[in-house]
């Protein structure tokens, strides 16, 4: 079993102390390694050679073909602002033309590689599913339809970057199409449920420190293992199944009447702080998932 483990980072992170999250890839990387060969490696090393019937390509001095099992990790690099899911969507297809098994696949075709909060909410909404008021603003002259406190939100991001409060007129208020602006929810707690083949994993309750608005481990937040309950159980699943993920992270909250809304569906989630709390063993679970 040879593997490609594929990130915005470069291998020399996996010992490093540099990113949180590098701390589950090491888990993964660690394990596959036991499982045969493994390489991580980043999405700007790949090369793609794409002719008419012809798909190929290679990573360092891998030929592409010579791997049995993908696995995309995050596309997203908040720090240095850049996106490399296009290069994903283009692994999806070749390995798949090639018979081979990657995580997610099925959803990394079905979807656009921008798979940004806005389209995540719309596409909820659409399916029914409970979210909070959201909105995207363009023109000045409908400022007047918010309605404050608001949380403003890159609609590109991760890891609980680049949000916001506004509440009042005074405070600024972006008019653009890259972020948008969602009603609060009167806690400083959230849920964190992992879903991996239609089942969930457990559940996790994330807490902001004092004085900061998101929850998120790698902001400091900290977790808990929670009560995984039939309400979180059926949201998370049906995100998982509209969305077609295998593996996923759902992020939900209370509203004031105490029923939960979907914060997001992360499709690269990290899971050292749910393994932490829950003690779960997700890399293991996800590991023996794939390659049994």
């Amino acid at each position: 079993m040879k593997t490609l483990i594929l990130t915005t980072y470069d291998q020399k992170t996996l010992v490093g102390d540099e990113c949180l999250s590098q701390k589950d890839n090491y888990q993964l990387y660690t394990l596959l390694k036991k499982a045969g060969e493994a390489v991580f490696a980043k999405y700007t090393d790949l090369f793609f050679d794409i002719q008419t019937n012809h798909l190929g390509g290679k990573i360092l001095d891998h030929d592409l073909a010579s791997f049995d099992l993908f696995i995309p990790r995050s596309t997203s690099n908040t720090t240095l602002g850049l996106n490399y899911g296009h290069l994903a969507e283009v692994i999806t297809h070749l390995a798949l033309r090639e018979n081979k098994r990657i995580l997610n696949g099925e959803h990394l075709l079905s979807f656009s590689h921008d798979f940004n909060k806005l389209f995540q909410m719309t596409f909820l909404a659409k399916n029914e599913l409970p979210i909070p008021a959201t909105k995207l603003i363009n023109r000045i002259e409908d400022r007047s339809l918010l309605n404050l406190p608001q949380l403003v939100k890159p609609i590109l991001g991760s890891k609980g970057k680049k949000i916001y409060k506004i509440e009042s007129k005074q405070d600024k208020i972006e008019t653009n199409s890259n972020i948008i602006y969602q009603e609060i929810l009167p806690h400083n707690f959230d849920y964190r449920v992992i879903v991996l083949g239609n089942k969930c994993l457990g559940a996790m309750k994330r807490t902001a420190q004092k004085d900061m608005i998101v929850s998120n481990f790698s902001a400091g937040g900290t977790v808990a293992k929670t009560e995984l309950t039939d309400e979180m159980r059926d949201l998370s699943l049906k995100s998982a199944t509209i969305f077609k993920l295998e593996f996923c992270g759902v992020d939900l909250m209370k509203d004031a009447r105490g029923q939960l809304k979907i914060l997001e569906v992360n499709r690269f989630p990290s899971f050292v702080g749910f393994t932490q709390s829950t003690r779960v063993k997700v890399a293991e679970l996800l590991v023996d998932y794939l390659i049994l």
